[in-house]
């Protein structure tokens, strides 16, 4: 009796009521905010040592402009300023074909060449341009002639003949008008005649003067022709044959040696 009142009782007794949920454990606390200010942020990573490479290729790249400019710069320069000997005779001699000296002495005085100084050598002597300046128009006159300019050379037996500048040397007048004649030069060919015919600076030897003209004459001038025609007269046939022979063959030892004509 008392087991069915129980289980009675159990039957009316009150539901038990659901567990409580589980408490999730608190959150962490919130960071701080972030600075407001203008400042950058700290880097988290220092940087890449990057500078040096970087610096040396700007100094590389800065090495070769600057070459680059001084290379343009310096051909700028000799196109504008620096004028090639060639360019700087013709230029001379316009001026000089002008009647503007002190051009021509400037531009001359810049050229390096026996043409050159034989030219400047005449103004400095008549003071063209420049002042008078005999000692100077003779050194200017004796390299072009030493360098094998045969107007300087045929120039130079000349004053020696006259004492023109220099002491009167007929002999050393004779020898250089040989080497401009052996280099083609026929007025000095012609004057080698003439010291034969006047016997100055050479022995007098009409044979010798008569050679002479007819190689004068072979390479071109006239003045010889005459001269020679007025020797053939006092001359046997077998001296003139002679001296005709010989001629010849000087005047191919002048040929063979670059000169002559």
């Amino acid at each position: 009796m008392n087991d069915q009142f129980d289980a009675g009782q159990n039957q009316h007794r009150d539901p038990e009521p659901p567990p409580l949920p589980v408490v999730p454990p608190p959150l962490p606390p919130m960071p701080p905010p972030l600075p407001t200010s203008s400042e950058p942020l700290p880097p988290v990573l220092p940087p890449l040592s990057a500078e040096k490479p970087q610096a040396g290729k700007r100094n590389v790249h800065l090495a070769y402009s600057a070459v680059i400019i001084a290379v343009v710069a310096l051909a700028a320069y000799l196109l504008i300023f620096h004028k090639d000997p060639a360019t700087r005779m013709r230029e001379a001699r316009l001026a000089l074909e002008n009647g503007d000296f002190e051009t021509a002495a400037k531009e001359l005085a810049g050229i390096n060449t026996p043409e050159a100084k034989y030219d400047l050598a005449f103004l400095y002597k008549n003071g063209l341009g420049v002042n008078q300046d005999t000692l100077r128009s003779v050194t200017l006159m004796s390299e072009a002639a030493h360098a094998g300019y045969p107007l300087a050379e045929t120039t130079m037996g000349l004053w020696y003949a006259n004492g023109d500048g220099v002491a009167a040397v007929p002999e050393q007048a004779v020898e250089w008008y040989g080497k401009a004649a052996a280099q083609g030069d026929s007025n000095a060919s012609a004057l080698v005649a003439m010291a034969y015919a006047t016997g100055t600076g050479e022995p007098e030897d009409m044979a010798q003067a008569y050679e002479w003209f007819t190689v004068a004459e072979m390479q071109g001038n006239s003045y010889a022709r005459g001269q020679q025609q007025q020797l053939a007269a006092i001359l046997t046939e077998d001296e003139r044959a002679s001296a005709e022979n010989d001629a010849r063959i000087l005047l191919i030892k002048f040929q063979n040696q670059g000169g002559g004509k």
